[in-house]
């Protein structure tokens, strides 16, 4: 799996301010992110946009999933814990 985004242009970076983590966090919600899947041998096996509100993280657990946590900033609301969301990838 690789996880890209198709970047922005220079009018769109210009609003931010990546000087500051929050200003590279506002950029990094702002920009649509993708993963990719490949077989063994390197071939794309899907193409699949995020949902916004998601972190993506480098973890993979025990079982093979990767673990993303919700960006709770994303959907303006702190709450007293932290949703945590596991892909895994299933063959058809």
């Amino acid at each position: 799996m690789a996880v890209y985004s198709k970047g922005m242009g220079e009018e769109e970076k210009s609003r931010y301010d990546f000087e500051t983590l929050e200003g590279r966090m506002e950029a990094y919600r702002a920009t649509e992110r993708f993963v990719q899947v490949f077989d063994l041998k390197g071939n794309v096996l899907a193409d699949i946009q995020c949902p916004k509100g998601m972190l993506l993280g480098d973890v993979v657990n025990g079982n093979g999933q990767w673990v993303m946590t919700k960006d709770q900033a994303f959907f303006g609301q702190e709450q007293d814990w932290q949703t945590i969301y596991m892909l895994e990838l299933v063959s058809k």
